[in-house]
Parts: structure tokens; C-alpha cells; sequence
């Protein structure tokens, strides 16, 4: 079944994922973001009433025939997904949003679930595989219509511009993590070697000293204990007085440096010809 807002969604493939029960992929949140790269619908109830049985297809699975594969792709637009909603809706969120399973059609077989613990290693590139895929998944108008689509709002914007842009898509695979001195320290790196490399018409919003601030604890093992960047060197053995800016600041700090970017590259995006 195909959600009416997209009644013309070009799907020739017999897949179909599973999303939790959660409001989050209900029609009217699903509506107003208005993805391409996943089809979300919710199956009715068979009662007629109230449902949470949320699901997608894609067309990024229309010319394949492997299973493995279609499970992958399953999971790295989940992936991307997640790294959206916890830009723009939340950390709390993050969690909730996952691939419960994958059904092929005509089959009562459930192939997997990620109970049986069946974990594919994505590797870099993978993603940007499928864009290169859309002549063998979409029509002429159908590609035509999808990069028109892509200008609606910043999450379809960011799954389309993922496919040939590096840095937006290391921004929400990195973001699809949970956010540790770590896992915001590649952050950081990331958009320090966008801005100087990659879009130098955009700036990081924060200043140098909010950049110290966060370093400074995030490098030290004396500071934030086992989540630095760093093991436990000598340095640690000393006091650290310098400015320390706490997990949660940081996170809100890099989520709003997240916001700014996504929405440049948006807007360039629907400037272009």
C-alpha cells in the first residue's frame, strides 16, 4: 500500500520495511516533511480505528534482487533518517527511530529482523552508490521530479544532496550516533573541513572561544574521564583549569551548527539552475 501523498511513487520492488509504533512516522508528521527517498505510510487498522503500524518502501530498491542488499539499503536510509530527526526534532528521539524488519511481498518470511542480530557493514560510499543507481530506478520524469522534490523542505533536501556531497553526509551518519565528547569532536573536524574546503560561502556559527571550550574537555581525560578524545596520558595526571563547556551545551551547540548547514546547502540547492 501506497500512502495517497504519493500516489504516483514509482515502486517496482517487492520490499517493505518496518518502523516502530511510534507518532513520529504517523501521516501527519510524515506529511509535513514529505520524504522521497522513503515512502512511509501507516496500514490501517482492522478495526477502523487508530493505527501504529508504520512502514516504507523505497525506489532505491527498484533494480534489486538481492536480498542483503535490500536490507542495507533498509538501514542506511534509516541511518540518515535518524541523523535528520536528531538535528531537527531531538536527541530523545534518536533511539526510537531503527528498522524493525523487512517483508518481501508475496512471502510470508520476515527476512531479517534485527533480533537475529544480521548486521551488514555499510561502507562509506554505499549511499552515494544508490544516487548513481537512480537512472536504473527512476524514469527521466521521475528523476526530474525527484530533484524538484528535493527543494520542498531541508530533510528532503538532505537525503538528495547525501547522494554527491560528502560532508552532508557524513553531518547525519555522524549525528545517527549517540552524541559523546567523541562522536561531536568528528563533528567538529567535519565542519571545520566543509568550511574550508567544501562550502566556503557557509561559516561555522559558533566562535573560537566556544570551539576552546569544548576542546579543552573533550581532549582531557582529567576532565570528562573515559569519553575524551584522549587516553589517559600524562597531562592527565594534572589539573585541568581551563574553560570547560558541558555535554549538553555542546551537543545544543553542534545540532544548531548542524541547522545552519543543512539549510545553506538548502537554499543553494533551490538557487540553483
Amino acid at each position: 500500500m501506497t500512502n495517497l501523498s504519493f500516489s504516483s511513487y514509482p515502486i517496482r520492488n517487492k520490499y517493505e520495511y518496518y518502523l516502530p509504533e511510534l507518532q513520529l512516522f504517523s501521516s501527519y508528521n510524515v506529511g509535513r516533511i514529505a520524504l522521497k527517498d522513503l515512502n512511509i505510510y501507516t496500514e490501517p487498522s482492522y478495526h477502523d480505528g487508530h493505527s501504529d503500524d508504520h512502514r516504507f518502501n523505497t525506489f532505491h530498491c527498484n533494480s534489486i534482487t538481492n536480498h542483503d542488499e535490500a536490507w542495507a539499503i533498509g538501514l542506511e536510509l534509516i541511518s540518515l533518517l535518524r541523523g535528520l530527526v536528531t538535528i531537527f526534532f531531538g536527541e530523545n528521539e534518536q533511539r526510537f527511530v531503527r528498522l524493525e524488519k523487512m517483508k518481501i511481498e508475496g512471502q510470508p518470511l520476515e527476512y531479517p529482523t534485527y533480533q537475529m542480530n544480521h548486521n551488514i557493514k555499510i561502507l562509506l560510499g554505499f549511499y552515494q552508490r544508490l544516487g548513481s543507481n537512480l537512472n536504473s530506478n527512476l524514469t527521466f520524469t521521475e528523476r526530474r521530479d525527484y530533484k524538484e522534490s528535493a527543494k520542498a523542505n531541508v530533510f528532503a533536501s538532505s537525503f538528495y544532496i547525501a547522494q554527491t556531497h560528502i560532508g552532508v553526509y557524513l553531518i547525519l551518519k555522524y549525528f545517527s550516533e549517540p552524541l559523546t565528547w567523541m562522536s561531536l569532536y568528528k563533528i567538529m573536524e567535519t565542519f571545520m573541513t566543509i568550511e574550508a574546503h567544501h562550502d566556503t560561502n557557509w561559516k561555522i556559527p559558533y566562535s573560537k572561544a566556544d570551539k576552546t571550550r569544548f576542546t579543552n574537555p573533550a581532549n582531557d581525560f582529567s576532565m570528562v574521564g573515559i569519553d575524551a578524545r584522549h587516553g589517559f596520558k600524562k597531562d592527565s595526571l594534572m589539573p585541568n583549569t581551563g574553560p570547560k563547556m558541558e555535554i549538553n551545551e555542546a551537543k545544543e551547540m553542534f545540532i544548531n551548527c548542524a541547522k545552519s548547514y543543512l539549510n545553506f546547502k538548502l537554499d543553494e540547492l533551490r538557487k540553483a539552475p
